[in-house]
């Protein structure tokens, strides 16, 4: 996950990726992003997994930022858990997308949806 070129996989490691996330966002937010980074999912309770991340985010430039790296109580379920209390959030109605909207149109609905 940290070096995929290992297993011939041409593609970025999660602390890359997560590092390249927060620089795409307003310089403003940065700093406060990059101290409340939160792993959750199962590969997050591998032991050392949240110690790894966030020492690989650190080598890295991070703006002078400390860098601080969480994990939820219930890690394997906290992404659903989020989901969850989103999908009961009036605001974001008009961003849903239904089986019977993804069935016509496929992929290219979301897109759509976020782009509006």
């Amino acid at each position: 996950m940290f070096q995929p070129d290992l297993m011939g996989v041409e593609s970025e490691g999660v602390a890359e990726a997560v590092r390249k996330c927060i620089q795409s966002c307003d310089i403003d937010l940065r700093v406060p992003f990059f101290k409340r980074i939160v792993a959750s999912g199962g590969c997050s309770t591998y032991d050392g997994f949240c110690a790894r991340l966030q020492h690989d985010i650190e080598r890295k430039e991070a703006y002078g930022a400390t860098v601080k790296v969480s994990q939820p109580a219930h890690p394997t379920t906290a992404t659903w858990e989020g989901a969850s209390i989103l999908c009961g959030l009036s605001t974001f109605d008009n961003m849903w997308v239904s089986s019977a909207e993804f069935q016509e149109y496929g992929p290219s609905i979301i897109l759509r949806k976020c782009s509006q």
